[in-house]
């Protein structure tokens, strides 16, 4: 019954949801958002926060929206495959593994090696 899945707000018994990951008003199951608002910052996989315009961010969306490109050439690819059997396999097992590799780059980019100031990047002592 939908009432009790969602719950029903013009019943007194249904009080208030605690929001987040409790619930809504409107219902019983998580909800995507904490009502606190962001103040323009997200989270690295580091757990450090940055500006939502750090070069970080920038560069992840980036690599997803490369990883995207890749997928639909990889799916487009194979619906061609399924009219014309002797297409070569090797371009699309080369199109798995650059989505792969490009995975692998995304999560470096979203959990950077902290960088410490007194570390000036030089071997030479």
């Amino acid at each position: 019954k939908k009432s009790e899945e969602y719950g029903d707000v013009n019943k007194k018994k249904n009080k208030r949801g605690k929001g987040g990951r409790h619930g809504g008003t409107t219902t019983k199951k998580n909800v995507p958002y904490t009502r606190g608002g962001d103040k323009g910052t997200s989270q690295l996989l580091t757990g450090e926060r940055r500006s939502k315009d750090d070069i970080a961010f920038e560069a992840m969306g980036t690599v997803d929206e490369l990883c995207a490109i890749v997928g639909v050439a990889h799916a487009e690819l194979n619906k061609e495959r399924e009219e014309d059997y002797y297409l070569n396999d090797e371009l699309s097992d080369q199109l798995l593994d650059i989505m792969g590799c490009l995975f692998d780059v995304g999560s470096h980019v979203a959990k950077p090696k902290k960088i410490y100031p007194d570390d000036s990047g030089s071997d030479d002592e």
